[in-house]
């Protein structure tokens, strides 16, 4: 979900914002997720459709890990029932650098340059020991000169510094740690409140004057409307300050 709620909350900002605008067109692939192997596509697709289960008709994901390479009847079918997903112009698109490749070498996404607006590759450092560099380089030259970046990795290895170079400009490198501050993990909670509209304004004033840092992710109880914000409050009262989750520098994530 590291990177999935970033995706799926900048994706219905957009759509809430074009519904204001009565700019309600043809459906676009705003952003792509790579994995370094088919298995890896399946947990995070799953992954996906469980956290748009209640928005389903604001977005839509696809599965692509079928290539031109493959073998079989069964290689070949599915591999036309990707390029007929693909007409729908699903929001997201989950694959592997080589399934997304054959897709662009057949034509069956060409208009990536003028949707895109993310891209995410998880399990980063192994992207290019799986082989997938030229497949990599490829959907690269297919994407917009502008969009933000995420790579996702348990490690800081020359292979992550090749693709850093190729997929992000001025990256913002976030090391994910285990903090040694025993008290202080003690002291950190999750939970969630299941509120009426008119007091959820009430309970985030509350939460502001208790926490030191609060992360939330509040969901309208249709999910038409959804957004995280991050708090990051300092100890004087004058000195709060929030941002909104939606970033748009690229991130390099390491995590442990």
């Amino acid at each position: 979900m590291a990177f999935l709620l970033p995706v799926l909350q900048k994706i219905l900002m957009k759509k809430s914002q074009d519904i204001i605008n009565n700019n309600t067109g043809a459906s676009h692939i705003r952003a792509i997720i790579l994995v370094p192997t088919k298995e890896l596509c399946s947990q995070i697709n799953k992954v996906l459709q469980n956290l748009i289960y209640y928005c389903d008709d604001m977005i839509t994901g696809a599965l692509l890990s079928a290539t031109s390479h493959g073998r079989g009847k069964n290689a070949r079918e599915e591999l036309t029932r990707q390029e007929a997903t693909l007409r729908d112009r699903p929001d997201i698109i989950v694959a592997t650098p080589t399934g997304l490749a054959a897709h662009i070498q057949n034509g069956s996404v060409a208009d990536l340059k003028s949707s895109v607006e993310t891209l995410v590759i998880d399990e980063a450092d192994l992207v290019l020991s799986f082989g997938h560099e030229k497949a990599l380089h490829e959907i690269v030259k297919a994407l917009p000169k502008i969009y933000q970046g995420f790579l996702m990795s348990a490690t800081l290895s020359p292979e992550i510094d090749a693709i850093k170079k190729v997929v992000l400009h001025s990256p913002v490198i976030l090391k994910l740690e285990e903090d040694e501050n025993e008290d202080l993990n003690r002291r950190l909670k999750q939970f969630y409140l299941c509120l009426p509209k008119k007091d959820k304004g009430l309970v985030v004033y509350v939460f502001l004057k208790v926490s030191i840092i609060l992360v939330l992710f509040v969901v309208s109880a249709t999910c038409s409307q959804a957004f995280c914000v991050i708090f990051m409050l300092e100890l004087s009262p004058n000195k709060q300050t929030a941002w909104s989750a939606q970033r748009q520098r690229p991130f390099l994530c390491q995590y442990d």
